[in-house]
């Protein structure tokens, strides 16, 4: 890592431990030591993968069906914070 790198890694805000509840905790303890990939990806991955198992099965009545929207995009120097690689461990765990 360059000396950028590190000090652009180290001004990012870490997520607080009470985001990591329920699946996404479980998520993060069979994802986390797959990939050296940050613990923010691994969230932003985790929602994704739970976002789409859900799909359009849940819905808040406002007058009628109103389905949420997710977006997620995951952002960062390339080979630094392991992005594809979150992704594809994700994937890996969804489709089993």
């Amino acid at each position: 890592m360059t000396g950028q790198t590190q000090v652009m890694l180290s001004t990012i805000p870490s997520l607080p431990n009470e985001v990591w509840c329920g699946w996404l905790d479980r998520f993060r303890a069979r994802v986390e030591p797959m990939t050296e990939g940050a613990l923010e990806a691994i969230f932003g991955v985790g929602s994704e993968e739970l976002g789409l198992a859900i799909g359009r099965k849940t819905a808040i009545h406002y007058g009628r069906k109103t389905f949420a929207n997710l977006y997620i995009a995951l952002t960062g120097t390339t080979g630094v914070l392991k992005k594809t690689t979150v992704v594809s461990r994700g994937h890996d765990l969804l489709t089993r």
